[in-house]
C-alpha cells in the first residue's frame, strides 16, 4: 500500500482469535484517509480464524461505522461463529446501510437453526446478495423455515448452498415449496443433506424441476435417493420440456443402464443465464460416463 498498490483482497488463513480480529478491524479503519473504511477493499476472507462472536462483532463494527460499501465478497469459514455472531453479521444488511455484499460464505460454523434465524433478519429486503453459502452449519429440517421469506422475497439471490446440513426429506420438501415461485435462484446445492427415501419429497423436487425454469443447476450428491426415485428423476430430465436443466448432479452408484440414460439426458446442454435469456457460455458436464 505504501508503494501505491491497491489492496483489493485480504485472505487470512490462520488463527486470528478475537484479539487478532480486533487488531485487523482497527488496522482497516485506519488504513485510509479519514477512516473511510478501506474503499478499495473488495474481498475479505478468513479461514480457520477462530474469530468467535466478539471477533465477528469487531469486523462488523468496522463495516458499519465506516459505511463501507466496497466489499463484495465476505467469507468466514470455520471461524467458531455462534448465533450471536450471526446476529452481528445480519446488521450489515440493515436497509439504512450502504451494503453492497454479493457473496456471503459462512461454511463450517455450527450456529444451527438459531443462528440462521438471526442471520436472515434483514436479508429478504436486501438488494445486493447473490450467493449465500451455509454448508455444514448444523441446520436441520426445522431450520429451513427460516429461509422462507428470503427465498420468496429476494430479488437478487442466485445461488443457495445448504450442503452438509441434516435437513432430511422434510427440509428438502419445504425448500422445494419456497423455491417454486422464485424467479432469480439458478443454482441449489443440497449435497449430503440426508434426503431421498421419501417418494413425496422426490415428487416435490420433480415438480420444482418441471415448473421453475429459472433453476438450472441442482447438486444432490451423497444422499439416499433410491434407484426407483432416481429413475423418476431421469425420466423428468429426459422430458423435452425440461431442457433448461444444465446440471443435476448425483452419485454414480446407480445401475449402468439407468445412469447411461441420465448421462444422455444431460449431454451437450448449455448453461444459459435466465435473466434476459443471455447465454453465459458452454461448459463441461461434471457427470462423466464411466
Amino acid at each position: 500500500m505504501n508503494e501505491g498498490e491497491d489492496l483489493n483482497e485480504i485472505l487470512v488463513n490462520e488463527k486470528l482469535g478475537e484479539l487478532g480480529a480486533r487488531a485487523l478491524a482497527i488496522a482497516l479503519r485506519c488504513s485510509t484517509e479519514g477512516e473511510k473504511g478501506m474503499p478499495i477493499l473488495k474481498t475479505l476472507r478468513i479461514l480457520e480464524g477462530e474469530l468467535g462472536d466478539e471477533g465477528v462483532r469487531n469486523l462488523v463494527k468496522f463495516l458499519i461505522e465506516t459505511n463501507n460499501s466496497s466489499i463484495k465478497i465476505m467469507e468466514f469459514l470455520n471461524c467458531n461463529i455462534n448465533p450471536l455472531g450471526c446476529e452481528f453479521i445480519s446488521r450489515i444488511f440493515e436497509p439504512s446501510l450502504p451494503c453492497s455484499l454479493e457473496t456471503l460464505t459462512l461454511d463450517y460454523n455450527t450456529f444451527g437453526n438459531e443462528g440462521l434465524n438471526n442471520l436472515v433478519k434483514y436479508l429478504p429486503l436486501n438488494s445486493t446478495l447473490k450467493n449465500l453459502s451455509l454448508a455444514y452449519c448444523d441446520i436441520n429440517e426445522k431450520g429451513v423455515q427460516y429461509l422462507g421469506d428470503l427465498i420468496i422475497k429476494s430479488l437478487t439471490l442466485e445461488k443457495l448452498i445448504l450442503m452438509g446440513n441434516p435437513i432430511k426429506d422434510e427440509g428438502v420438501s419445504d425448500l422445494c415449496s419456497f423455491l417454486k415461485d422464485n424467479k432469480n435462484i439458478e443454482e441449489v446445492n443440497i449435497n449430503n443433506v440426508e434426503f431421498g427415501l421419501n417418494e413425496d419429497t422426490i415428487n416435490k423436487l420433480i415438480y420444482l424441476v418441471e415448473n421453475n425454469k429459472n433453476i438450472v443447476i441442482y447438486h444432490c450428491k451423497f444422499n439416499f435417493i433410491t434407484v426407483k426415485n432416481f429413475e423418476s428423476i431421469v425420466n423428468t430430465l429426459k422430458d423435452p420440456n425440461n431442457k433448461h436443466i444444465y446440471q443435476f448432479n448425483v452419485d454414480e452408484r446407480y445401475p449402468k443402464e439407468l445412469f447411461d440414460d441420465y448421462f444422455k439426458a444431460l449431454k451437450g446442454r448449455k448453461y444459459k443465464k435466465n435473466k434476459k435469456g443471455k447465454e453465459k457460455g458452454k461448459g463441461k458436464q461434471c457427470c462423466k460416463k464411466k
